[in-house]
């Protein structure tokens, strides 16, 4: 059984990387200047989705072992990506055109 700190700790990490990488490939894939504004968006919506990821987590937390623990930080790596995706993808729907 893998404690509850490290539980959130593997989820926290996983929301910063997913975090930081996420806005980083948006930016680089727009050809627009640099905003704070969105970076900061990105980052905060996967460290948020990641600390939810990881209180779901602790209801069944995965067994012992470096590959379960692993493969949780991977779960929880692409599902803050997606979390953040969809956000951006709501959003865009939801704008007004002018």
């Amino acid at each position: 059984m893998v404690s509850e700190l490290v539980i959130v700790l593997t989820a926290l990490s996983a929301g910063i990387v997913s975090g930081i990488w996420t806005p980083l490939l948006a930016w680089l894939s727009s050809n627009e200047p640099f905003s704070a504004k969105k970076f900061i968006q990105g980052f905060m919506t996967c460290v948020a989705a990641s600390l939810g990821f990881s209180l779901l987590a602790l209801q069944s937390p995965p067994s012992d072992g470096i590959v379960a623990l692993v493969t949780f930080w991977l779960e929880i790596f692409l599902s803050a990506i997606g979390v953040d995706y969809t956000r951006n993808k709501i959003g865009g729907m939801t704008r007004t055109q002018q």
